[in-house]
């Protein structure tokens, strides 16, 4: 609980929460929309017509396409900074730019939106074997599938088809998993497919306080399926 991990992901969720109402109120009525939350609510409506792989594909390009790559250090003058799509003043539909982590987060909210589950969503953190760097994706589920949502692909790849990445975080309503697979694949010369990491939902979480030695009450559920930390 007191990992940067989870302390980046706490603060993205409660920013999510915070733009909600806004983006909600974009959804029901054109005129009460900014001009991030217009853009983002575009995607987001649209996505709604889609079903299945073609509305991963869908948010996948319009998100890829509606964020400039910018580096934290350029855009933000630190190493990393998280950003949820509608935070105000930082948002990476905001400012229209970001990196990997911000590409994930806005695909992950706007799929939320368009009707997903949030069993059926991660942001995963993972480690790039080919380009020997961190990096974020959003895995999404579908028929039973996962698929790989990168800012660097047009489409969602199967996860059987991903064998260059490690995964070593998964991010979910539920809080951070740390993913003790990914630690035991990179002694292993064949890296596993990413669906044996996506498996853990049975795993105890640590958002609202699942992971403490006495039970905890369970907080309030927001619209788009987030918890209160």
């Amino acid at each position: 609980p007191d990992g940067l991990v989870w302390f980046k992901w706490r603060k993205v969720a409660a920013d999510i929460r915070a733009a909600e109402p806004a983006l909600l109120s974009c959804l029901a009525n054109e005129t009460a929309c900014s001009p991030a939350a217009a853009r983002f609510a575009a995607i987001v409506k649209e996505a709604r017509d889609h079903e299945g792989r073609v509305r991963l594909n869908f948010v996948n390009q319009r998100v890829n396409n509606a964020i400039r790559y910018t580096s934290d250090m350029t855009q933000w003058g630190t190493p990393d900074e998280w950003s949820a799509p509608l935070a105000a003043g930082k948002g990476s539909f905001e400012t229209g730019m970001g990196d990997c982590e911000d590409y994930a987060i806005a695909k992950y909210v706007a799929l939320r939106a368009a009707g997903i589950p949030a069993k059926q969503l991660r942001v995963l953190l993972v480690r790039d074997n080919i380009a020997r760097l961190d990096h974020a994706v959003l895995a999404a589920n579908e028929d039973g599938h996962w698929y790989v949502l990168d800012n660097r692909w047009t489409v969602a790849v199967e996860d059987s088809d991903v064998r260059r990445f490690t995964p070593l975080f998964a991010l979910d309503d539920q809080g951070v998993k740390l993913l003790a697979v990914a630690y035991a694949a990179r002694s292993e010369p064949n890296i596993q497919p990413m669906s044996e990491a996506l498996k853990v939902g049975e795993q105890r979480t640590l958002f609202g306080g699942e992971a403490a030695s006495e039970p905890q009450p369970a907080p309030s559920t927001s619209a788009l399926g987030l918890r209160g930390s």
